[in-house]
């Protein structure tokens, strides 16, 4: 048997039933008792090295005592007294397999990996395809940080197991690996490796199930990942239709690296197969072969059969992970000077209109000793004082940040500047030189301390807004500098995959239609379809002179599949069980674009039974463009809610923090007391309200009502609409609390919302 590496895992009579998600059908016992298992063994047991041998003909009997006393010792938690065992043992009878098999185990399991890989070495030099020795190798590399090399080790270790018995312990293997793989930024191999342990486990894993939805779930997941990827059914009467199989059967034995070589064998002799070109791709990104991965969606995207639209998802896919396909990087530089008389310098930064100070740094940035003594935000035009005044024309935005440093011991007094090198370097530059010219000695020293893209750097901008910024103001001109922004700035940028050219020049060019689309597409669904409008992409497509990809008709895997195609159903052909299959789906992964057309879908049938009205038009208002429209759809579910006999508190606690949110604050008492006297003993009314109450601070031990004042929120993101379910979040603040600072592209970012449906 193998020397099991978690404890407490299912006996050997257990036998794997096909809880598979990606994987096909699971014809094979995952075999292991844990190590503490191993107690009062005699020569006739199976050996803890070789699972086919017994103790006596394997590593002999004259070491069964000495194996006896290392496991009692490891169980009782004295790994140390353990190991001291096995090396007189080994000093005793020799390096025998069993004692070096126990001997790295506990080593890796108390983080000697040093020793642990001499140990697993000395066994593998008599053993150099032994499953356990490689499932070792795999921990040990994975430890030492060689994520790729730990995949590879695991795939040697699950080729080495001969027959149908899988050993539990290496469930624990493809567990951390996942995790490892998440890290790096692997996504869909760490999804494969984790729903593979899952499967070895044989049972519910609530860590592993937990890890897996989130990985879903994630706002930070690209929507285009939020999927499956399961290998296409096997077709019928095709002359590779057996090595097809074999495909399958190669994932079910955690052979991902076998299943590739079948498929490769195929594509060698049958080329450009749709069905086999992706499912190279796939596999790929099980091993976490980022550049295959990327040639083979690429190639995907290009063969004939696969639409339009399929392509682009698979070129969009192509695009996350090569790093070299998106706009040139923008180098983060920090420019010292040396000044004289820092007081000076000061009063002159307190006194310009360009410089807007910010709250003290309770320590150095740079970590070289005291913090700064002022700070500042650099703007590229004077500041605003009347709100009123404000217009998107000269609303000041942010192009660096002023540090400035008094004299210290080993130093002259100094200002620090940070900015992108890009358009905005020359102008902080000059401004510098031209304002504080007289108090600059010597030449300014130039370092980079970071580096963005020159996509995050147009639509993470940032504005300096005055006091009495209201928040339809602030939305309106959002709004309008986004539209601007992505139909007449983002064209210019220049782009590798478009062979360094701008989507602009790249328009009309076949050969790069595909990664046009695509990048077109990834703008759409960065936020889930949330502060990027339909009409927006429409705008974006017409300039460039993309067409609309076709409805599809719904059949099959696509109601619960890609997130991208479902978002092109023709949802009008939906039955209401399709409907709302493909509403959980949109509902698991956040896709917004999705669930906005099943509702407007839901509501246009008024005999629906599967989603009331009333839970519809709540819906809706979370996906209302302004407040007015928000509040309207609110007041039409409170009243289909009525109409069909169905509580309505919910809804008037939806309103409740939707104006609080918005400062809406006129009549929001009454609102309250409607609440409390009529409609607490509603389900979800009470726990729902405390948590709104408690999340305003707002209740006799905490204060009054007092809602976010009407002016600008700091992050746009925070002015949805709350639906129930949504969780707690902190509360809006205005422009003059958050220093007047505001991001624009906040909503690119911004989590995507829980949607609670009520029973």
């Amino acid at each position: 048997m193998i020397i099991c590496t978690e404890r407490g895992l299912p006996r050997s009579d257990r036998v794997a039933k096909n809880n598979s998600l990606v994987f096909g059908k699971s014809n094979f016992r995952y075999v292991e008792p844990a190590l503490e298992h191993y107690m009062d063994i005699d020569i006739y047991q199976q050996c803890p090295c070789h699972a086919e041998k017994k103790i006596k003909f394997c590593c002999g009997k004259d070491v069964i005592g000495d194996l006896n006393e290392v496991l009692a010792k490891n169980k009782s938690g004295q790994s140390t007294a353990a190991l001291d065992q096995i090396d007189r043992s080994i000093k005793k009878s020799g390096p025998r397999d069993c004692l070096l098999t126990i001997q790295t185990h506990i080593l890796i399991t108390n983080g000697e990996i040093e020793k642990a890989r001499e140990s697993n070495e000395l066994f593998l030099k008599t053993n150099p395809k032994h499953s356990t020795g490689l499932h070792h190798r795999s921990l040990i590399l994975l430890a030492e940080g060689k994520t790729d090399e730990a995949v590879e080790a695991l795939q040697d270790a699950m080729d080495a197991i001969k027959g149908n018995e899988i050993p539990i312990s290496l469930a624990n293997a493809f567990r951390m690996v996942g995790v490892a793989l998440f890290s790096e930024g692997k996504t869909m191999a760490g999804r494969a490796h984790l729903k593979y342990a899952m499967v070895l486990k044989n049972e519910s894993d609530p860590e592993i199930g937990r890890m897996l939805q989130e990985s879903l779930a994630a706002p930070s997941t690209p929507l285009v990942l939020k999927q499956e990827f399961p290998l296409a059914p096997v077709p019928e009467a095709v002359e590779w239709e057996k090595r097809y199989v074999n495909t399958f059967r190669a994932l079910d034995r955690g052979q991902f690296r076998k299943a590739l070589k079948f498929l490769n064998k195929i594509d060698s002799e049958y080329s450009d197969l749709p069905i086999i070109v992706r499912s190279i791709a796939i596999v790929n990104s099980y091993l976490g072969r980022i550049d295959d991965q990327v040639d083979a969606w690429r190639r995907y995207s290009r063969l004939a059969g696969v639409s339009v639209l399929e392509g682009t998802e698979a070129e969009a896919i192509a695009q996350l992970f090569d790093t070299t396909a998106l706009a040139a990087t923008v180098s983060i530089v920090r420019n010292t000077y040396e000044i004289d008389g820092v007081d000076l310098v000061s009063e002159l930064a307190l006194s310009n209109s360009r410089l807007a100070n910010s709250e003290a740094m309770p320590a150095d940035p740079f970590d070289e000793g005291p913090p700064p003594r002022m700070n500042f935000l650099m703007l590229d035009r004077e500041a605003v004082s009347d709100a009123a005044e404000l217009t998107l024309e000269n609303v000041p935005s942010v192009i660096g940040e002023l540090l400035v440093y008094g004299k210290q011991t080993d130093r002259d007094a100094r200002l620090e500047v940070i900015t992108a090198k890009d358009s905005r370097f020359e102008r902080v530059t000059s401004f510098i030189t031209e304002f504080f010219g007289e108090s600059i000695s010597g030449e300014a020293v130039e370092r980079s301390i970071g580096e963005s893209t020159a996509m995050s750097e147009l639509l993470e901008w940032r504005w300096h807004l005055p006091e009495g910024v209201t928040r339809k103001q602030h939305a309106e001109m959002v709004e309008a500098h986004r539209e601007y922004l992505m139909v007449d700035e983002w064209p210019k940028l220049e782009f590798k995959i478009l062979g360094d050219r701008s989507a602009e020049d790249a328009a009309g060019d076949p050969e790069v239609e595909l990664p046009l689309r695509a990048l077109v597409m990834m703008l759409e669904n960065a936020s889930q379809g949330q502060g990027f409008t339909d009409g927006l992409g429409r705008k974006m497509r017409e300039k460039l002179g993309l067409s609309e990809c076709d409805r599809i008709t719904p059949e099959g895997d696509m109601l619960t599949g890609s997130p991208i195609l479902q978002q092109h159903l023709e949802f009008g052909e939906l039955s209401e069980a399709q409907l709302m299959s493909v509403q959980h789906s949109a509902m698991g992964v956040g896709n917004v674009r999705v669930l906005k057309q099943v509702v407007k879908e839901v509501l246009s049938r008024p005999d629906m039974e599967s989603m009331p009205r009333d839970v519809s038009y709540s819906m809706m208002a979370h996906f209302a463009d302004d407040d007015v429209e928000a509040l309207e759809f609110l007041e039409k579910a409170k009243e289909e809610a009525l109409n069909s006999g169905r509580p309505v508190g919910i809804y008037f606690v939806q309103e409740f923090e939707f104006k609080l949110m918005r400062g809406m604050t006129d009549r929001i008492t009454e609102l309250l007391q409607t609440i409390q006297m009529n409609h607490l003993n509603e389900p979800e009314v009470e726990y729902q309200l405390v948590r709104v109450l408690d999340r305003f601070g707002i209740g006799p031990d905490r204060g009054p009502i007092r809602g976010a004042p009407e002016t600008a929120p700091a992050d746009p993101g925070q002015g949805a609409i709350w639906t129930p379910g949504q969780g707690n979040g902190p509360q809006p603040e205005s422009a003059t609390e958050s220093g007047a600072e505001s991001s624009g592209a906040v909503e690119a970012k911004e989590e995507a919302s829980g949607l609670w449906i009520p029973e």
